[in-house]
């Protein structure tokens, strides 16, 4: 067997492990970003479509905050399985830790909405330092 007979076969038995997990891993992260958005008290994307750019670094925050520990749980996982538990894991935590965070900065909702950057900014940097230690207990 050729060198490009070879990877015509690896691509064509891969694509169907990578597809899957690809798709249960955007699932998981529509669900978590659904999550979020229908447990605050905003309409953050009526605020986007308005120019609201608190409310766009605030969903955007979130969206990445949700994505990387997500990714590390393809990296380690071997099954859709293990990728629906860590992935829900990964989703839950996240959350959790987002709303802890919402206690000790103040209202967000009023700043989202009076477009003060301060502490959307400062929200979103610790859903992302939230996000890399989660990331990183889950990639073990």
């Amino acid at each position: 067997m050729n060198s490009l007979s070879l990877t015509f076969f690896a691509f064509t038995s891969g694509i169907p492990y990578v597809l899957s997990h690809f798709f249960v891993a955007c699932f998981i992260l529509v669900v978590g970003t659904l999550f979020y958005v229908k447990t605050t008290k905003i309409d953050e994307f009526a605020l986007i479509k308005d120019g609201n750019i608190s409310a766009a670094l605030s969903l955007g925050g979130t969206v990445i905050a949700l994505s990387l520990p997500l990714s590390s749980s393809l990296q380690s996982s071997l099954s859709l399985m293990e990728i629906f538990i860590w992935g829900f894991t990964a989703i839950i935590l996240q959350l959790f830790c987002d709303r802890i965070v919402r206690i000790f900065i103040g209202d967000i909702t009023r700043a989202i909405i009076e477009e003060k950057h301060a502490p959307i900014i400062t929200l979103v940097c610790c859903k992302f330092c939230v996000a890399l230690l989660n990331s990183a207990v889950i990639s073990g």
